[in-house]
């Protein structure tokens, strides 16, 4: 075999998982995604929590500061975390949970890398996530015949956590900003 040919690359797995300081970057948005929701919970119980939206701050943040792998993986496992130590969130919207926050994570990390304002990606993380979530409740509603689930429940969850919404675009891209410089 002639060595000039040209070798299909090997896929790495090294390529594929988190670096060390993604995977340290995940594991504290997803402490983080269990405690907020737990300190929402405590001070203005759970309509508190309904509103702001606690566990969607620390994975948008990540996948904006780290990167798409720490965003997914972060994204992908705090709600899981959170349910085996907090029951939270309920097990009905366990699924759409997992795939709303990792495609949050995933669209963040994306975005990271492009010369858009920061409140811009985040808003496209956002709605990406949504629309995720929206197709997750469509595939659930129309394969698995879900009748506790309901399509207008994005709607009407997002209209309940606009409060979240507006301080994620308050916080998120100053501590960015900030977090960005000292670096």
């Amino acid at each position: 075999m002639n060595t000039s040919q040209a070798q299909p690359k090997k896929l790495r797995l090294a390529a594929i998982l988190p670096q060390k300081r993604e995977l340290l970057a995940a594991f504290c948005a997803v402490a983080l995604a269990v405690i907020l929701p737990q300190l929402c919970h405590l001070i203005g119980g759970k309509p508190l929590g309904n509103m702001l939206s606690p566990m969607h701050l620390p994975i948008l943040f990540i996948g904006l500061l780290s990167g798409a792998k720490a965003g997914a993986l972060a994204g992908f496992a705090a709600p899981l975390v959170s349910f085996a130590l907090t029951g939270m969130p309920p097990v009905l919207s366990l699924p759409y949970m997992v795939v709303e926050l990792c495609f949050y994570g995933l669209t963040a990390g994306i975005l990271n890398g492009t010369r858009l304002p920061s409140l811009v990606r985040l808003v496209f993380a956002q709605v990406a996530g949504r629309v995720a979530r929206f197709l997750a409740m469509g595939i659930a509603l129309l394969f698995f015949s879900q009748t506790s689930l309901s399509p207008v429940s994005i709607f009407l969850s997002v209209k309940e956590g606009i409060w979240g919404l507006a301080l994620q675009w308050l916080l998120i891209p100053p501590l960015l900003f900030w977090v960005k410089r000292k670096k």
